[in-house]
């Protein structure tokens, strides 16, 4: 899937995550929101026909005006917008709707979006415990990733057969061949007097190329909410690394990216993995 960052007045819109962020606050788009929001984005600053986009983004079900007036107050409320004094979503009555705030693409450079890294195995990070024990600390950490990745619609094998990797202690190769995976997230962790480094890195599989790496800081406190806040801050540069793409082919490239947001029990397996099925471990992904 093609992404790219996208100003829009003091707010980032994340089109791969389905995401608005503003003033350190994070508001999750609905999927037909998403889709009003690329109708707008495509025709800045100009005026977008109610049935214009009613057509585009509800394919004619047959849905009444508030479908879209309801669609476009959760926009508001997402960008802290005012009806009455807009500075982001200006309604044209009894015309339709038109974005007045300042648009911004972020990035200029080519890179692979969510959906071209395939199948992704999140492996528990090592750890250098430096006299310590932190291996509550990875495990932790281990399972926020697998949720914050799976909230962001990253395709991903489950944490049963990552379990079973691990005491197996299959290579990359053997992961790619049995279980479809395409690239690997995993890492180290290093704690020493209540001091985590916790540095990731994604690799593809097959080519043995390095994607991405991160280095993060966090003082232990409390080991929870440290251990979700450092999976946020990971998931959250994977999905931000810049793209290059035009406002045009936004709504298309989107309409590729809407999956329903599944979860590991009663997923349905990739070809790749069905294959596997037989294989005694019990395989389920989300796709």
């Amino acid at each position: 899937m093609i992404q790219q960052l996208i100003r829009i007045g003091n707010a980032t819109f994340y089109p791969g995550a389905h995401e608005i962020h503003r003033d350190e606050r994070v508001f999750a788009l609905e999927p037909k929101d998403l889709h009003v929001l690329a109708k707008l984005l495509e025709a800045a600053p100009d005026v977008v026909p109610n049935d214009t986009i009613m057509r585009s983004v509800w394919q004619g079900a047959v849905v009444s005006d508030n479908s879209l007036h309801q669609s476009i107050r959760r926009l508001r409320q997402a960008f802290g917008d005012d009806a009455r004094r807009p500075v982001y979503i200006q309604n044209v009555p009894k015309v339709g709707y038109r974005l007045v705030a300042a648009i911004e693409m972020l990035g200029d450079n080519e890179s692979t979006g969510i959906g071209d890294l395939g199948v992704v195995a999140v492996l528990p990070f090592k750890e250098y415990s430096l006299g310590e024990e932190p291996s509550y600390v990875v495990d932790g950490l281990f399972y926020e990733l697998q949720t914050a990745l799976a909230q962001r619609h990253f395709e991903l094998i489950s944490t049963d057969v990552v379990l079973e990797v691990r005491r197996r202690n299959l290579s990359e190769r053997e992961l790619h061949l049995s279980f479809g995976v395409d690239c690997v997230l995993d890492g180290v962790v290093a704690v020493r007097n209540g001091v985590m480094r916790v540095t990731a890195a994604l690799s593809h599989v097959q080519s043995g190329r390095q994607l991405w790496s991160g280095s993060y800081d966090a003082t232990l406190g409390n080991l929870l909410e440290t251990q979700q806040k450092l999976a946020g801050r990971i998931c959250q540069d994977l999905i931000t690394r810049p793209v290059h793409t035009r406002v045009k082919s936004l709504a298309s490239s989107l309409k590729k990216s809407l999956r329903p947001c599944t979860t590991l029990r009663g997923a349905r397996p990739s070809s790749a993995i069905q294959n596997r099925l037989t294989y005694d471990i019990g395989v389920q992904v989300l796709r």
